[in-house]
C-alpha cells in the first residue's frame, strides 16, 4: 500500500473518534466509508429512480384504456409509440448500468484496501450486496410510487394546456405498473450481476486499480467514418422497406428477424462514433492537430465507455427528436388540407339516411348569425371496380389475385367538381379520371378501369382520362380513392342505380369561416345526431369488401374489429374519437382548425412525453460522463497546469472532450431523425409534399430548442469539470 493511501486510512480511522477505544468492525468501518462517500450512492440512487420513475409513468400513460382504445390495432401510430419506448427503455437501462459501473469504479480503492488489510472477498461481498440491494431496492420502490403521480400529473397538465374531454379522463393502468416493476427487477439483476463480476477479479491490485483503469480505443483509418455513415444508411434502407423488398422479389412477407438489419445502422452509429472520437492525423493543419493533441489522446485512453456513451445519446436522441417530429407532421398536413379546401364547409351521407336538409342548415346558421353561400348537394355514385388484391398465407407466402369485382368506389360528375373548383374539367366518354389532391399524385392511372353496375351486374372497360385536381375528402378516409365521369355517363348510370348505391355530398361556402366556430359545432352535432348505426362505419369501410366477406361466411373484419355506432363509433355530440374513426366524419374549415389539438390529443400527449423522457435520459448521461471523466483526469489537468499551460489551454482541453460527449452524438441523432423521416415521407406518395416541407421548417425550429437544452448542461457540466480540476474563469485575465 502506498504510504499517502496508507496515511489517508489513518486520518479516516481517527476521524471515527475511537482509533484507540475498540477495534473497527468491517461493518463500521464500512458504514463509515458510506456515509463518506455518499455522492457516489446519490448517483446511482438518483439515476435508477430517475429511470424507474419514468418509464413506469411513460408505461401507465400508454397502457392506459384512454390511449390504448385511441390507438388503432397495427396502425403506424401504435407501432411508432411502440418503438420508441423501446428505444427509451434501452437507453434508461444502459445508463442505470452505467451509473452502476461508475459506482463499482469508485468502489474499487476501498475494496482493494480493505482486502489489503485482510478482509475476505466473502466479506466485501455480503456488505458490496447489501449496499447494492438497498439503493436498488428503495430507489425503484420510490421510483414505483412516483410514477402514478407523475403520470397522473402529466395527463393532468396536458388537460389543461391542450384539451379536456371525456375521452381524455385518466384512467389507471395497472400493466403499466408492472413494465414499470419489471424495468426495476432488469436493472437491478445487471447491477447485482456487475458486482459478481467485479468482485470475481483475480487480485487485490486489479480491484485497487480498477478506478485507474484505462480503456483505450486504437486510432481508425479515414474509411472508417464513411463507412460507418454508409452502415446507417443501409440498415435504414434495409429495414424500412423489408416488406418490399420480400414482397417484389420472393412473394413473401418478410421475416421477424428481418428487423434485425436496423442493427447494420447501430453499428455504424458505433463506427461513425469510434471515428469522430479517437481519428486524428496532421494533415494541412499541423497546428490544429497539435493542439488537439493531449485532447484526443485522453478521448483515445477512455474511448471505449465514451463511444458506448455516445451510441446510447444517439439512441435516444433519435426517439427524443422521432416523438417530437411526429406533432408538426399533423399539424402542416392539416393546415395544406385547411389551405387547398375549394370549400368552407363539405359533408357526406348515404342516399338513404334523412340527414338535416338546406332549410334546416340555413336555419340554424341564421342562429348563429352566419350567411351561408354557394349551397349545393353533389351526388356521388357507387360502383363496383376491379383490382389486384393480395393474399397472405399462413406459411408467409404473398399471392396477387386479380378480382374482376374487388371493392367498391366513388364516382364525381366532372361538372360538379368544375363547379365547387372553377376549372374546366374535361373526361372523354368511355373514359375515367382520378381525383387527386395538390400536394400528392397517383402512381396507380394510365390504365383502364373496369366498373361493375352493382344493381344489374353489368360490366363496362373505361380507359384512363387523367388525373382531376380536387382538394376535398368526400370521407374521412385519407386512402380513399375517387374517380371522375363525364356528365353524360354519369347521368345515365344514375338513373339506374339504386339508392343504397348513392351518396349525398353537401358543399357551401360562408361569410368568414374562421369567425363560425359556434355554427360549425352545432351542425356537425345535428349531423351526428341524425346519422343511423348503419351509417356509424369505420373510416375504411367498404360496402362490397363486406358483401364479398359476408358471401363465403366470413365475418366482415371491420365490423369485428369496430362495430357500427359502438365505442369510438359511438354517435354522440361529445365523442372526439369520431374525428379519427368515422368514415363521415364532416369536413369543416374551422373544425380542422380549431379542433385539432383536441382530436389529436392523445397523440401529442404520447409522443411529447417519451420525448421529455429520451431527452431527460440525454440529459444526465451525457453530464455524468461529463464529470466523470473530469474525475479521472483531474490528474492529468493538474500536472498540465505544473507544465505552465495556461487556464485558457485547459478550458479549450476540457470543451474539446464535452463537445464530443454532448454536441457530437446529438447532431449524430438528428441526421439520423431527418434522413428517417424523409424515407417515410418519401414512401407516402413518392414525393416530398409542400405540408412536409413545412413540417421540416418547424422540425428545425424543435432541433433549435432541443439544442439549446444540450447546451445548457453542457455548461453545467463545464462549470463542474473546471471546479474539479481547480481552475476557474476570471473576466479578461487567465490564472
Amino acid at each position: 500500500m502506498r504510504e499517502t493511501d496508507r496515511n489517508s486510512w489513518i486520518l479516516f480511522w481517527r476521524s471515527s473518534g475511537k482509533w484507540e477505544e475498540e477495534a473497527m468492525t468491517l461493518n463500521k468501518i464500512y458504514g463509515k466509508l458510506r456515509s463518506y462517500n455518499r455522492k457516489n450512492y446519490f448517483l446511482l440512487t438518483f439515476c435508477i429512480l430517475l429511470s424507474v420513475s419514468l418509464i413506469t409513468s411513460y408505461a401507465m400513460i400508454y397502457f392506459s384504456p384512454t390511449v390504448q382504445n385511441f390507438l388503432p390495432q397495427g396502425g403506424d401510430s401504435r407501432k411508432m409509440g411502440t418503438m420508441i419506448f423501446a428505444a427509451a427503455i434501452l437507453g434508461c437501462g444502459i445508463f442505470t448500468v452505467y451509473a452502476s459501473s461508475l459506482f463499482l469504479k469508485y468502489k474499487s480503492r476501498e475494496m482493494g484496501i480493505l482486502m489489503a488489510i485482510g478482509a475476505q472477498k466473502r466479506q466485501l461481498r455480503s456488505v458490496l450486496f447489501v449496499d447494492i440491494g438497498l439503493v436498488t431496492a428503495s430507489s425503484s420502490l420510490i421510483g414505483l410510487v412516483l410514477g402514478i403521480p407523475v403520470s397522473r400529473g402529466v395527463w393532468g397538465l396536458f388537460q389543461l394546456l391542450i384539451v379536456d374531454t371525456r375521452e381524455m379522463r385518466y384512467q389507471f393502468a395497472p400493466i403499466g405498473l408492472g413494465v414499470g416493476a419489471g424495468f426495476a427487477a432488469a436493472v437491478t439483476v445487471c447491477c447485482f450481476i456487475q458486482a459478481i463480476r467485479f468482485l470475481n477479479r483475480s487480485n487485490i491490485m486489479e480491484i485497487l486499480n480498477d478506478h485507474r483503469k484505462s480503456e483505450p480505443v486504437r486510432d481508425v483509418k479515414g474509411w472508417y467514418g464513411g463507412a460507418g455513415i454508409g452502415l446507417v444508411i443501409l440498415g435504414f434502407l434495409l429495414g424500412y422497406f423489408g416488406y418490399d423488398i420480400f414482397r417484389i422479389l420472393f412473394s413473401r412477407r418478410q421475416p421477424a428477424l428481418w428487423s434485425l438489419t436496423y442493427l447494420l445502422a447501430v453499428a455504424g452509429v458505433y463506427m461513425t462514433a469510434v471515428y469522430l472520437v479517437v481519428h486524428g492525423k496532421k494533415g494541412r493543419n499541423p497546428q490544429r492537430y497539435y493542439k488537439n493533441i493531449i485532447s484526443i489522446s485522453m478521448m483515445r485512453f477512455m474511448g471505449r465507455q465514451t463511444v458506448r456513451n455516445i451510441c446510447v445519446i444517439v439512441l435516444l436522441v433519435f426517439g427524443g427528436l422521432f416523438a417530437v417530429i411526429y406533432v408538426p407532421g399533423i399539424w402542416t398536413q392539416n393546415q395544406e388540407v385547411i389551405k387547398n379546401m375549394p370549400v368552407d364547409y363539405l359533408f357526406t351521407y348515404p342516399a338513404g339516411e334523412k340527414q338535416i336538409t338546406e332549410e334546416e342548415v340555413r336555419n340554424l346558421a341564421d342562429t348563429y348569425n352566419t350567411e351561408v353561400k354557394n349551397y349545393r348537394e353533389l351526388e356521388v355514385l357507387e360502383f363496383i371496380i376491379d383490382g389486384t388484391e393480395e393474399i397472405y398465407h399462413k406459411d408467409g407466402s404473398i399471392s396477387e389475385t386479380y378480382m374482376e369485382r374487388m371493392a367498391s368506389a366513388m364516382f364525381l360528375k366532372a361538372g360538379d367538381i368544375s363547379e365547387i373548383t372553377g376549372r374546366d374539367v374535361v373526361i372523354p366518354a368511355g373514359s375515367y379520371g382520378i381525383a387527386v389532391k395538390k400536394a400528392y399524385k397517383h402512381a396507380d392511372g394510365e390504365k383502364d378501369l373496369l366498373i361493375t353496375h352493382p344493381s344489374t351486374g353489368k360490366s363496362q372497360k373505361l380507359t384512363y382520362g387523367g388525373n382531376v385536381l380536387f382538394d376535398v375528402s368526400l370521407v374521412n378516409d385519407l386512402g380513399n380513392i375517387y374517380y371522375v365521369l363525364n356528365d353524360q355517363e354519369f347521368d345515365s348510370y344514375s338513373s339506374r342505380l339504386k339508392p343504397e348505391n348513392k351518396y349525398v355530398t353537401t358543399a357551401f361556402d360562408v361569410e368568414n369561416w374562421k369567425e363560425t366556430y359556434g355554427f360549425a359545432s352545432a351542425l356537425k352535432n345535428q349531423i351526428i345526431l341524425r346519422t343511423s348505426k348503419a351509417a356509424s362505419v369505420y373510416a375504411g369501410y367498404n360496402n362490397y369488401v363486406k358483401y364479398r366477406y359476408e358471401s363465403q361466411g366470413i365475418p366482415y373484419f371491420m365490423d369485428e374489429e369496430y362495430p357500427p355506432g359502438v365505442g369510438n363509433l359511438k354517435m354522440e355530440a361529445e365523442n372526439s374519437m369520431l374525428s379519427t374513426s368515422w368514415r363521415y366524419y364532416p369536413q369543416f374549415k374551422v373544425l380542422l382548425a380549431q379542433d385539432m389539438l383536441k382530436n389529436m390529443s392523445v397523440y401529442i400527449m404520447l409522443f411529447v412525453y417519451i420525448a421529455i423522457v429520451c431527452l431527460t435520459a440525454v440529459g444526465v448521461i451525457a453530464y455524468t460522463r461529463g464529470v466523470s471523466i473530469g474525475i479521472n483526469y483531474k490528474q492529468v489537468f493538474v500536472d498540465l497546469k505544473r507544465l505552465g499551460a495556461s487556464h485558457k489551454y485547459i478550458r479549450f482541453c476540457i470543451r474539446s472532450q464535452l463537445r464530443k460527449i454532448f454536441f457530437f452524438p446529438y447532431f449524430m441523432g438528428v441526421a439520423v431523425s431527418l434522413f428517417y423521416v424523409f424515407l417515410i415521407y418519401w414512401q407516402n406518395d413518392v414525393i416530398i409534399a409542400a405540408a412536409e416541407i413545412r413540417a421540416v421548417g418547424v422540425i428545425l425550429l424543435a432541433i433549435c430548442l432541443i439544442f439549446g437544452y444540450i447546451y445548457l448542461v453542457y455548461r453545467a457540466a463545464e462549470r463542474k469539470f473546471q471546479h474539479l480540476v481547480g481552475i476557474r474563469k476570471t473576466a479578461g485575465t487567465d490564472e
